[in-house]
């Protein structure tokens, strides 16, 4: 049998103790201490399972999704095109880099995501040119001092191209 020393009045009792026979004090034993750990771990488990099982669920694709990733011109609207999983990126890339271009005086300063606005409707499915907007970005003057710009972009979705770039000052 192996012993331990209470932790109140020091006599030796047995690990398995779960009070001290000499001074009736309840020990915080290896016993006792492991068995508080696994009430906290699972509470955790249980805290943690409770989160995850009110989370919403996945959204699932439609076929009209699929079909919109596969061919822009299968997009039910503005709003769905630009949730594709590459027009808006290839958008966003070939305006940004068209307007480094058109900048006279330097580079230009951008948000971490830009041209992430766009208009509502479906006139870019129905027209085939989308508008990429970008009202926070900052583009050097003469004297090299950053102004807030807005930029408007006209990307071509046929042939994957900027027809055009508008930078003005807000």
């Amino acid at each position: 049998m192996a012993l331990r020393a209470c932790e109140e009045c020091g006599k030796q009792i047995s690990t398995k103790a779960k009070a001290c026979p000499h001074c009736g004090a309840v020990g915080s034993g290896s016993n006792l201490l492991g068995i508080g750990c696994a009430v906290v771990a699972l509470g955790w488990i249980v805290a943690i399972l409770a989160f995850c099982s009110n989370l919403p669920p996945r959204p699932t694709r439609s076929s009209q999704d699929e079909a919109c990733d596969a061919n822009w011109t299968k997009c039910a609207n503005n709003s769905q095109l630009m949730n594709t999983e590459t027009v808006p990126d290839d958008i966003r890339r070939k305006c940004q880099e068209a307007a480094e271009e058109k900048s006279k005086y330097g580079s230009p300063q951008w948000p971490q995501l830009p041209f992430g606005s766009f208009y509502d409707g479906r006139d870019y499915i129905d027209t085939g040119v989308a508008i990429a907007l970008e009202k926070r970005a900052s583009f050097p003057n003469v004297f090299g001092v950053q102004v807030k710009s807005s930029v408007v972009c006209r990307y071509d979705l046929r042939t994957r191209g900027v027809l055009d770039i508008v930078i003005s000052e807000r």
